[in-house]
């Protein structure tokens, strides 16, 4: 405001103060609804994609998967790009409107294939070795694994958390 009222004295097609008032209160307006309305949206869009969480592969079948592909559909940043099937079982062609991609014998495969930036383990079911061959035969780069903790797949589905606790898998 102090340097649109200074108009008047620096140009002197603004000398009067009423042109220079109607200046300012339009030119403080727009600032301002830029200010509040788009900076915040246009660095909104920015996190996203600076911490973008990425390319999202499951590993479950069970309730507790269920849960965790819920939380990751919260997240904007997040693509769930399928389902892995944690046996050799005949497996569906989708899980919760999500394509199950294979089975976890061909994990290897599905994250080579799917360039994926997140592998999220919500199965029971010894997966260890399978996720350590993948990693060792393979060159995959900049893949996080994250897993379920065993003692959620003891509680009833009623004493299940809200938001699935996940632990960091590091070889």
């Amino acid at each position: 405001s102090v340097i649109f009222m200074s108009c008047v004295y620096f140009i002197n097609s603004m000398a009067i103060s009423r042109i220079a008032f109607l200046i300012s209160t339009i030119f403080i307006t727009a600032l301002l609804v830029i200010w509040r309305e788009g900076l915040p949206r246009v660095t909104g869009r920015i996190k996203r994609i600076i911490f973008s969480t990425g390319k999202v592969i499951i590993l479950g079948n069970d309730e507790i998967a269920a849960s965790l592909i819920k939380n990751f559909e919260d997240d904007q940043t997040a693509l769930i790009a399928g389902v892995l099937w944690p046996s050799n079982e005949k497996f569906p062609g989708e899980f919760l409107g999500y394509p199950v991609l294979g089975t976890i014998e061909n994990i290897r495969t599905v994250l080579e294939r799917d360039h994926v930036d997140l592998l999220l383990i919500a199965t029971v079911q010894p997966w260890y070795s399978h996720v350590i061959e993948a990693l060792a035969s393979s060159k995959i780069k900049n893949l996080t694994i994250r897993w379920v903790p065993h003692e959620l797949f003891t509680k009833p589905l009623d004493q299940l958390p809200p938001v699935i606790p996940l632990h960091d898998f590091t070889v």
